[in-house]
């Protein structure tokens, strides 16, 4: 008879934790959608009133139903506070955690852009949908935007990894929209220097929340190169090729804090495959990022893809290491197919004192000079020293295209402000 009454009575708490997780998970408003009616940046104003226990309760913002449905500015204000200030949300979905009164105001704003002039194209339908339920977990007060609903489960999975006190608290200030930037990137490194491994699934999440402030993602990239993690280095050189310089400077210096051993075969691979444009962009990166994998450069400018050849001797220059340059020289002596010029400006960036005397004798010779005298001049000017004035001098008397005329004479006048700052006539 015990054994009966213990399992009625289990039976009975199951059936009473299910219906009362069926009534936590129910909407106590919505879903009602909102819809941008008057177009071309007129307001569209909705006010509406519910009932709610005093306690923290999750506003589910569905912003369209694809993206194209995405509602170009969006507002909302919850009992006259504004929990999401009047700007551009490309986030498919936005989850406000919100402390709710007994009886509850919102009011939501949504419209288009508006066109400039008289053009008006036809638009797409545009709304928002929002539902209001009890919060499915704790882990702050505030708002989170993101791709799709479902990564809110992996947004929430990952605050409560960090364990380390006060971590949780950082990461969600970090992961807020109602805070300023600079509240939010500050959040971020301060995460960042707890050196905590459960927070990296809280970083990866912002890295890949491609729809989010780039200098917040950009954070992200830093905090995860900070705990070394092998595994992301694929996605971080993914991020060096990001069209946002805020992403891709962030990935490339955070690619810097990994051993080079690390690095090589991917970054090698990464660059075969690049063109003009972007191998622009990824130089530039890793120059400002002072990422320096000069071993990996090196093995590269001595390939035998000229194009690859070409656009690593312009990084060498950039790593400012002795290996570099020495690399640079024997370039000099023996380019092959890779471009002398490209060459002569790569040893001026490194600022190595040994590239002056092997680019003096090119400058004084004017058979070897000739096409190369841009080049040499802004190589001397880069390199500081005094001694390039008089080749730049007399090349600037020969017959030259107008833009190495250009060069030259920029080359001239920087050097001669350097002397004038040292005080010499």
């Amino acid at each position: 008879m015990t054994r009966i009454k213990s399992m009625v009575f289990v039976l009975a708490m199951t059936l009473f934790c299910s219906l009362t997780t069926m009534a936590a998970e129910k909407d106590i408003y919505g879903p009602e959608q909102f819809d941008v009616k008057e177009r071309y940046g007129k307001d569209n104003k909705y006010t509406r009133s519910f009932h709610a226990s005093e306690d923290l309760y999750l506003i589910k913002v569905q912003n369209g139903e694809q993206a194209a449905g995405r509602t170009e500015f969006l507002e909302l204000t919850v009992n006259g506070e504004k929990i999401l200030q009047e700007d551009r949300y490309g986030f498919g979905f936005i989850a406000c955690f919100v402390k709710l009164k007994k009886e509850n105001a919102i009011e939501v704003n949504v419209k288009d852009d508006k066109p400039s002039g008289f053009r008006r194209p036809p638009l797409p339908s545009r709304s928002v949908t929002i539902t209001v339920v009890p919060a499915p977990s704790r882990i702050g007060t505030g708002s989170v935007g993101m791709a799709v609903r479902d990564q809110l489960k992996n947004l929430t999975a990952a605050v409560q990894k960090i364990k380390t006190p006060g971590g949780g608290a950082l990461a969600f200030a970090a992961a807020n929209l109602q805070n300023e930037l600079s509240v939010r990137t500050e959040a971020m490194r301060k995460l960042s220097d707890l050196k905590d491994p459960g927070a990296l699934d809280f970083f990866r999440f912002v890295y890949n929340n491609f729809l989010d402030k780039p200098e917040v993602c950009g954070e992200a990239a830093l905090a995860i190169g900070v705990l070394q993690d092998v595994s992301f280095i694929p996605a971080l050189m993914h991020g060096v090729f990001d069209p946002e310089e805020k992403i891709r400077v962030p990935s490339a210096r955070a690619l810097s804090f990994y051993p080079e051993a690390d690095t090589a075969k991917p970054l090698s691979e990464a660059l075969t495959k690049l063109d003009t444009i972007r191998a622009a962009a990824v130089i530039r990166s890793i120059a400002a990022a002072d990422w320096k994998p000069v071993t990996t450069l090196i093995s590269l400018a001595e390939g035998t893809d000229v194009t690859v050849s070409n656009m690593v001797v312009e990084i060498l220059g950039t790593t400012r290491d002795p290996r570099a340059v020495d690399e640079l020289l024997k370039f000099l002596i023996a380019p092959g197919k890779r471009e002398v010029r490209t060459i002569i400006l790569a040893l001026g960036e490194s600022r190595d004192s040994r590239a002056l005397e092997p680019l003096l004798a090119i400058a004084n010779d004017p058979v070897k000079r000739k096409g190369l005298e841009g080049a040499l001049g802004t190589a001397f000017a880069n390199l500081g020293d005094q001694r390039g004035v008089v080749p730049i001098t007399e090349m600037l008397k020969t017959p030259l295209t107008r833009s190495e005329f250009d060069r030259l004479a920029e080359a001239y006048k920087k050097l001669k402000e350097k002397d004038a700052a040292a005080g010499k006539p």
